[in-house]
């Protein structure tokens, strides 16, 4: 298992990350009073995983959270694609033993809030890229090897990072999925053999927006709403995605706004259709990425 880890991990630069995206790093948690649905065990390296849906299904889908951890929006949304493909959603607890960054210093006040960030996506830090990738996979392997058919993941922001990370050779994934993804690289989508989902927000660097697009992999690319213009065709929205909620789940949480509740509705809708056709699929790579137009509209 050590070596087939180090084949999954070989690519992942061991120096600091740095998260250069604005917004991500501006932009407040929003609090939430919802009342998760699910429980929480030990499983698969874990201490804490938060695990929702039916006890047991052929298939189950890993829900990697952002920076602030486990937020009621990010567990809403695990048990509404739950609920929706009578799957089991399994959402560990990445960071521990260490605590996910505090939504006291974000965003950054202070010059030192601004270095603890920088610092949490370090070689120490709990949002380190290589160590988080390799639990992903192990959690797969694990799951696989309790009978589970088909494993896909769905991460925000960091946790968008880790989980196309985790889509290389070897890969135990079947399929994974990225929400308003932090620190963006083509280069990643690359490096992928199993379909990827890609929401993006706006605030992406075009460029590598667009040439992970054109990667064979990458089976669907929709845009959530757009403050920059870029080659995917959807209409503009004054609606800045990581303004709308912080901790989103913009693919899953329905807003009071209407426009809001409208694109949330098509996002999670559409994640679902993806979910679904992967799980459904007899998984060899690439299949049934052509079933997905690249530049949908919104």
């Amino acid at each position: 298992m050590l070596a087939r880890l180090r084949t999954l991990t070989h690519h992942v630069k061991m120096s600091t990350v740095t998260n250069t995206n604005i917004a991500c790093c501006t932009v407040p948690a929003v609090h939430s009073d919802y009342t998760p649905k699910g429980s929480y065990k030990s499983f698969g390296g874990f201490q804490k995983v938060y695990v929702t849906g039916p006890e047991k299904s052929d298939n189950a889908i890993v829900a990697v959270y952002d920076i602030f951890g486990f937020f009621p929006q990010t567990q809403q949304g695990a048990d509404m694609i739950a609920s929706s493909l009578k799957t089991t959603v399994y959402m560990p607890d990445f960071f521990e033993p260490k605590e996910p960054f505090p939504t006291s210093k974000h965003p950054p006040k202070s010059d030192q809030d601004k270095a603890d960030l920088q610092a949490f996506f370090g070689p120490d830090g709990a949002a380190n890229a290589p160590p988080n990738i390799g639990k992903l996979i192990k959690l797969a392997q694990t799951l696989k090897s309790n009978g589970v058919k088909h494993v896909g993941g769905y991460g925000f922001c960091w946790g968008a990072k880790i989980c196309i990370l985790a889509g290389g050779d070897s890969t135990p994934l079947d399929a994974v999925a990225m929400v308003h993804p932090a620190m963006l690289s083509s280069d990643d989508a690359t490096k992928l053999t199993v379909p990827l989902a890609m929401y993006i927000s706006g605030d992406e660097p075009v460029e590598e927006v667009r040439n992970s697009n054109s990667c064979t992999h990458v089976a669907l690319t929709w845009r959530l709403c757009s403050t920059t213009k870029s080659m995917i065709s959807s209409p503009r929205s004054p609606l800045h995605p990581r303004a709308i909620q912080r901790t989103t789940r913009i693919c899953f949480m329905d807003l009071p706004q209407p426009v809001q509740t409208s694109k949330t509705k098509k996002i999670r809708k559409n994640l679902r259709t993806f979910t679904e056709s992967w799980r459904l699929s007899s998984m060899t790579p690439c299949k049934g990425v052509h079933r997905y137009e690249k530049r949908q509209t919104m």
